[in-house]
């Protein structure tokens, strides 16, 4: 990776100062979040697989049937809690767009690009590819950020996909449905 340079523990730990003034939610930011500077100084903060929730309670539209309990219910439901998880139907869609000329327009053809997740922090940035862009847009990836952001983010969920499969092996037993009403 050229275009994101991983900061070490004492740069991050200098970032948690600027974020936060209590020592608790800085050690709290350093446990939970790899930090990732932009040539231009932007910094993009990825959430650490360790700190991905895990959910053991399968929630349901009660419409539907319950859904059945085994492995790969339980992984497609914890996978909507990956962050990278739109990024793949983002990248399909725009795939499918440039190759068959249709797609929904819920998304920024353009590209990836940068908005502040911090409204007073404004170097602090996340990835975004959804076509509501508001006046926290900071710009688009440079191509070579686009591909190490992509590469990142399919680790992430790579390394999610095995932290699953190795809790449902542990904890399968204790995996249950809920049915909640929905639409009345």
């Amino acid at each position: 990776m050229n275009s994101l340079r991983l900061l070490d523990a004492n740069e991050s730990m200098e970032i948690a100062k600027k974020l936060w003034n209590t020592e608790s939610m800085q050690k709290y930011l350093i446990d939970s979040y790899d930090f990732y500077e932009t040539k231009d100084g932007l910094i993009i903060e990825l959430e650490k697989v360790k700190k991905i929730s895990i959910d053991k309670t399968l929630y349901y539209n009660d419409l539907y049937d319950a859904p059945t309990i085994n492995e790969q219910n339980f992984i497609n439901y914890n996978m909507s809690n990956d962050p990278g998880r739109n990024l793949d139907n983002y990248l399909e869609e725009k795939e499918r767009l440039q190759t068959q000329g249709c797609a929904t327009g819920r998304y920024d053809y353009n590209g990836i690009y940068f908005r502040s997740i911090r409204t007073d922090h404004s170097e602090i940035v996340a990835a975004n590819w959804f076509d509501d862009k508001d006046q926290y847009f900071q710009r688009y990836l440079t191509q070579e950020e686009e591909q190490d952001y992509i590469q990142l983010t399919k680790e992430r969920q790579e390394q999610y996909l095995e932290r699953l499969k190795k809790y449902y092996k542990r904890y399968g037993k204790h995996i249950t449905t809920y049915g909640y009403w929905a639409d009345r």
